[in-house]
């Protein structure tokens, strides 16, 4: 009669553990619109997904000006040379590409629950 108890308790315990859906190291393709998960049918949507900064793809204005250690060759219309001393940039726009790319191979932790995911890092 203890053996049975034991058995039930075990059984309790497994099937709350499974049911529960603790967190857990898992594989996925980055798809640009979201996640498809290793040995699951349906990709995850990026709503549902958290990205570190340092993966993500940043837009941004950028300003500064140059006046040494760089070297531009450049010739006038009577293909003279030209002297450049220094080049400002004012509010450039630009895209640091630094994120994601599509196709991308990443290691996730799957949040207990199964409704949200967080992106480790590129694998």
């Amino acid at each position: 009669m203890a053996s049975d108890l034991a058995t039930v308790i075990k059984g309790i315990v497994r099937d709350y553990l499974e049911n529960e859906s603790m967190s857990d190291l898992i594989y996925a393709t980055y798809t640009g619109a979201g996640l498809k998960i290793d040995n699951k049918p349906l990709p995850v949507g990026l709503d549902m997904v958290d990205i570190p900064q340092h993966l993500r793809t940043i837009t941004a204005t950028l300003s500064t000006t140059l006046t040494s250690g760089f070297e531009i060759i450049a010739k006038d219309k009577d293909d003279e040379p030209v002297t450049v001393e220094s080049i400002k940039l004012t509010n450039v726009p630009v895209t640091l590409q630094t994120g994601l790319a599509v196709g991308d191979r990443v290691a996730v932790v799957q949040k207990r629950g199964g409704q949200k995911y967080t992106v480790i890092d590129r694998v």
